[in-house]
């Protein structure tokens, strides 16, 4: 009997020793159960897409157009004119600076009466459509069906309907 015995405490000794996953473990200061270095890991993934979003929205300002002060002071002018005035500031300032190379300002001018600048336009319009994410190009969309309402051109109706079917 004492043989059974022996051999049931060698057994639960067996059980109770520490395995050298656990000595290890207690020498490097870590509980081997606790699963601390997957807390960690989550951690860093989430610190590591938002030091990639940030850099991604540095690239991106740094490649975005800029205006010069007084371009920027123009333009500023000529976003809060309205009626006439805005007719008269947009080609002063398409006059002046040129077509601008940002979309929300194209988008802008869309409301511009003056046939040939409004062609011109929609032709930079249509240059910088695949850059354009879907939101942006809907919006385009509905701007440029208010735009072909205010215009009686058929050249600007063709030249606007071709563009919608691009950005659709």
């Amino acid at each position: 009997m004492s043989s059974y015995f022996d051999k049931k405490e060698k057994q639960m000794n067996r059980d109770n020793k520490a395995s050298w996953r656990d000595i290890d473990a207690k020498k490097d200061g870590k509980n081997p159960y606790r699963s601390s270095d997957h807390e960690h890991k989550k951690t860093n993934s989430h610190q590591e897409k938002q030091k990639q979003s940030q850099a991604k929205k540095a690239l991106d300002e740094l490649f975005k157009p800029k205006k010069n002060p007084a371009q920027s002071k123009a333009w500023k002018s000529l976003a809060q004119a309205k009626g006439r005035e805005f007719q008269k500031q947009a080609l002063l300032y398409i006059e002046s600076h040129g077509l601008p190379r940002v979309w929300d300002d194209l988008i802008t001018l869309l409301d511009i009466e003056d046939e040939g600048t409004l062609l011109d336009v929609l032709a930079q319009i249509q240059n910088q459509a695949s850059e354009q994410n879907t939101a942006a190009k809907t919006l385009a969309c509905a701007k440029l069906r208010i735009a072909k309402l205010n215009h009686e051109d058929p050249d600007i109706h063709e030249a606007i309907d071709a563009l919608i079917n691009t950005l659709s």
